[in-house]
C-alpha cells in the first residue's frame, strides 16, 4: 500500500461525543493527517449528536458500526487507514500541544515505533491522576538503564496510545486488535513492540490521558476477570514462542481478586485457562513470590535512598 498521507489518527468512540469534541479540537487540522472516528454502537441520542458533530469536522472521517468493542473498532480504522504512520487516542482524551512540533519531526523518521510519555488528569476537575504512572515509571526506568527501560516499553507498554507506529510495522506482521471485554490493546501492543526494529524514545508526554470514575475500563464482571487471564496468558506463551521470558503483572490482579472475594469456581476456572497457555499452578505461584519480592527490594530501596538524602 502507497501511504497517501503521513499520518493516521484513529479515534474509537462511545457515548461520550461531548469528550469526543475536545479530543478533536486537539488535533490540528494539516493536510497531511487522515483522522478517523469509529462509533461503536452509541445510543440514538449520542449518535444524533454525533451527526452534529460530524458537520462541524468534515475533513475527519465518521464511520459508525454497531457495538463490537474498542479492538473492533480500531482495527476497523486500520483497515481504512492510508497514513504511512499510525496514532491511536481515546475520545475522552486528548493531544498535548507539543504534537504540531512532534508530527513536523517525526514525518520523515524510519523508527518503527516512537515511544512518548503521557500525563494524565481527572477529567472534569483537570485535577492530577496517576491513572498514567505506569508509564511514568517506564520512561524513568529509561533514562537510568535503556536497556530495561526499552523492555518494558516494547513488551509492558499495553496501551496503543502515545506511540507513533510505522504502518508498514503492521502490515507486514499482519497485527491486530484482540475483540476482547478488558485489554483488547494488549496484544496488538507486545507484537508491535516484538516485530519493531528500530525504536526511539521521545521524553514528551504527546498526550493528556483523563481520568472517569464510569469508564468502559473500570468495569468488573467475571467475564472480565477471565478474559484478563487469558489475554496476559497468550501473551506469554508468544514471548515465550519467540525466545522472550516475561509475564505481566497484571494477570495477578484476577487471582487476587478471586481469593480476596471467595470466588472458589472464578479462580479454578483462572488457573486452567492459564494452563493451557504453559502457565502451571507452580509456574504462576513461582512469577508471583519473585514479583512480591521485587516490589519488597524497591520499597527497601527507595527508603534507604530517602534516608541517605
Amino acid at each position: 500500500m502507497v501511504p497517501s498521507v503521513d499520518y493516521t489518527i484513529i479515534i474509537p468512540h462511545y457515548n461520550i461525543p461531548e469528550l469526543l469534541v475536545r479530543c478533536l479540537k486537539s488535533i490540528p487540522a494539516r493536510d497531511d493527517i487522515q483522522i478517523i472516528v469509529i462509533d461503536d454502537g452509541s445510543n440514538e441520542r449520542n449518535k444524533s449528536i454525533l451527526k452534529e458533530i460530524e458537520q462541524t469536522f468534515p475533513y475527519i472521517q465518521f464511520i459508525y458500526q454497531e457495538n463490537l468493542g474498542g479492538g473492533a473498532a480500531r482495527n476497523k480504522g486500520l483497515s481504512i487507514a492510508t497514513g504511512k504512520y499510525i496514532l491511536f487516542l481515546d475520545a475522552d482524551d486528548y493531544f498535548n500541544y507539543c504534537i504540531n512540533e512532534i508530527l513536523d519531526q517525526y514525518k520523515h523518521s524510519d523508527f518503527d515505533i516512537t515511544f512518548f510519555n503521557v500525563n494524565a488528569v481527572d477529567t472534569d476537575l483537570y485535577t492530577q491522576s496517576y491513572r498514567c504512572i505506569h508509564i511514568n515509571k517506564m520512561f524513568n526506568l529509561y533514562t537510568n538503564d535503556k536497556k530495561k527501560g526499552e523492555f518494558q516499553m516494547r513488551y509492558a507498554y499495553g496501551e496503543p496510545w502515545g506511540k507513533i507506529i510505522r504502518h508498514d510495522l503492521i502490515i507486514k506482521n499482519n497485527i491486530q486488535f484482540e475483540e476482547t471485554s478488558i485489554h483488547n490493546d494488549t496484544q496488538f501492543s507486545y507484537q508491535t513492540g516484538f516485530y519493531a526494529k528500530k525504536i526511539f524514545v521521545d521524553q514528551r508526554a504527546i498526550c493528556c490521558i483523563t481520568n472517569r470514575t464510569n469508564s468502559v475500563s473500570k468495569k468488573l464482571s467475571a467475564d472480565r476477570l477471565l478474559t484478563r487471564v487469558a489475554v496476559f496468558s497468550r501473551q506469554f506463551k508468544f514471548l515465550k514462542e519467540h525466545g522472550i521470558s516475561f509475564l505481566d503483572n497484571r494477570i495477578f490482579l484476577s487471582f487476587d481478586y478471586c481469593k480476596k472475594n471467595n470466588l472458589k469456581q472464578e479462580l479454578r476456572e483462572c488457573y486452567s485457562i492459564a494452563s493451557k497457555y504453559g502457565l502451571s499452578h507452580s509456574k504462576l505461584s513461582s512469577f508471583h513470590r519473585k514479583m512480591i519480592l521485587k516490589k519488597r527490594a524497591e520499597f527497601i530501596s527507595r527508603i534507604i535512598s530517602k534516608i541517605k538524602k
